[in-house]
């Protein structure tokens, strides 16, 4: 990375917010480190469950990835609850003991006190077959293009960690279809520790917000940055009267952009503040900002307070400041530990609203929206949990403003790939998921997704998905993968997929 000294402007705001946030904060906790968990992996939506059922209260689980450290930290707070329940109450929650059975296994020995090595952590091997080129199966994919034909990826993990202060993970894959071979590092990243402070160098997917589908602002939808990373381990109360605002988990990380784009090199930075006033309420504030590259106009520090209070220049209005922002709202209301007289066990409500290139004549002049609902055993259907979600750029919005800018040509995309939402500007996604689990580790999902583009444009791009899909587990950490989905659009298609994975 090519640091100027706008770039330096934003370690110097990093440093002093991490100051005043964390090293200031009265409750600070000398965490240990720890690798963090991918953000695709299945123990995201375990701890969801867990929320949903009121087992876990303290933990936010919209800004991924986070560490193992602090994943534990909720099982064990969920385990608490667990002990505490008359032994009538824990047969009608078998649903809950899978999942902390499972999560226990997980996580069994990752508190140790020295350093550890792990060459080969999860190896897996993944097979897809697709009668034409996917679509719905490409996004959120870390970058990776699934093509026509047959599709192989093999890959592991490895981890390292030393004493209290230093992780390292590297996650190689290899990729191969009908006419292609290549090898990719989809996480190389090391974490140092300090107190309750984590900075991170290296590349790993993100993602903000409580979308399953999707997010406005940071998705895996594009291949993972190579960046430097600051946030709390744990999250964390502020001092004195701003304590009411709940538990904290700020975010903040600087990118570099890809080389073939309009201004190479660009710069992306981003913060995110992620506040729980309450066990059943939480929001979160983000921002994102490109700026700078070759041949634009360079940031000064005078400039950022311009930027950072969204004051900006999209080519037509703004401050004459070369820079593209998005700015985002997210929330979370949830509702759970319901028992059998009510056809649920639990609610989650969420939802983002988002702005794309503010100015000085006007604040709101093109959002976005998403809006979802988790339940969990819907309609008295134990061991089993729904998800809706619908999102669209495509309302209240001027055609194509979203993801586009005026000045950085190449939009909100990195090496082509849209950092956000996958479905694009001036498009919506419709998605629904209805998935069971058993007692003998068997899971099966069942899911449908509408997603439409380019709606105002006259010709409107329908593309629409149904799947079916098993995991089972052997022997506690071999598990079998198995599915099949219809797409149909522009080039309809069936993909039969299959896959194991051994965590050692």
């Amino acid at each position: 990375m090519h640091f100027s000294r706008s770039t330096s402007c934003v370690f110097l705001f990093t440093i002093v917010f991490l100051f005043i946030s964390v090293v200031l904060s009265p409750d600070f906790l000398f965490a240990q480190t720890s690798v963090n968990i991918p953000v695709e992996s299945w123990v995201y939506k375990s701890l969801e469950r867990l929320e949903l059922h009121g087992f876990i209260k303290s933990g936010i689980l919209s800004t991924k990835p986070f560490s193992r450290v602090e994943a534990l930290r909720m099982l064990e707070e969920a385990e608490g609850v667990w002990n505490s329940l008359p032994e009538q109450r824990k047969k009608e929650l078998e649903s809950v003991n899978i999942i902390i059975k499972k999560l226990e296994r997980e996580f069994k020995g990752d508190l140790f006190a020295e350093g550890n090595f792990k060459p080969i952590d999860t190896p897996y091997f993944k097979y897809l077959y697709s009668g034409g080129m996917p679509d719905y199966l490409n996004a959120n994919n870390n970058g990776d293009i699934l093509q026509k034909g047959e599709n192989i990826r093999v890959g592991l993990s490895s981890s390292f960690k030393l004493g209290d202060f230093f992780s390292f993970n590297i996650s190689p894959e290899f990729r191969t279809t009908d006419d292609n071979q290549d090898l990719k590092v989809v996480h190389g990243y090391g974490i140092f520790s300090i107190r309750n402070i984590d900075i991170e160098v290296g590349r790993e997917p993100m993602w903000w917000g409580d979308g399953f589908h999707g997010g406005l602002l940071l998705t895996n939808n594009a291949e993972p940055f190579d960046m430097i990373r600051f946030t709390s381990q744990i999250p964390f109360l502020l001092p004195s009267v701003l304590s009411r605002l709940g538990p904290l988990k700020p975010t903040i990380f600087l990118t570099e952009l890809e080389e073939e784009r309009d201004f190479p090199q660009a710069k992306l930075f981003g913060v995110r503040l992620d506040f729980k006033p309450g066990p059943g309420f939480r929001f979160a504030v983000s921002r994102t900002v490109i700026f700078n590259g070759e041949g634009s106009e360079k940031i000064t520090l005078s400039d950022w307070y311009e930027v950072l209070t969204s004051e900006d220049n999209s080519g037509q209005t703004g401050s004459g400041i070369d820079n593209n922002n998005i700015m985002a709202l997210d929330f979370s209301v949830t509702s759970g530990g319901y028992g059998n007289s009510v056809p649920f066990a639990g609610v989650k409500l969420y939802g983002e609203i988002g702005t794309e290139d503010t100015s000085y004549e006007e604040w709101s002049k093109d959002m976005a929206f998403l809006a979802g609902l988790l339940i969990e055993r819907p309609f008295y259907l134990n061991n089993s949990s729904l998800r809706i979600e619908w999102a669209t750029t495509a309302k209240g919005t001027k055609h194509n403003s979203w993801y586009t800018h005026g000045i950085y040509s190449d939009g909100y995309r990195y090496n082509g790939y849209i950092i956000g939402h996958h479905m694009g500007t001036d498009a919506d996604d419709l998605f629904s998921r209805l998935e069971f689990s058993s007692s003998h580790g068997m899971v099966i999902g069942l899911e449908a997704d509408i997603e439409r583009k380019n709606i105002h444009s006259g010709e409107t791009d329908r593309t629409s998905w149904t799947g079916i899909d098993l995991t089972y587990s052997l022997l506690d950490s071999f598990n079998l993968m198995i599915g099949y989905g219809l797409e149909q659009g522009d080039e309809s298609s069936s993909n039969v997929w299959t896959g194991v994975e051994w965590d050692f």
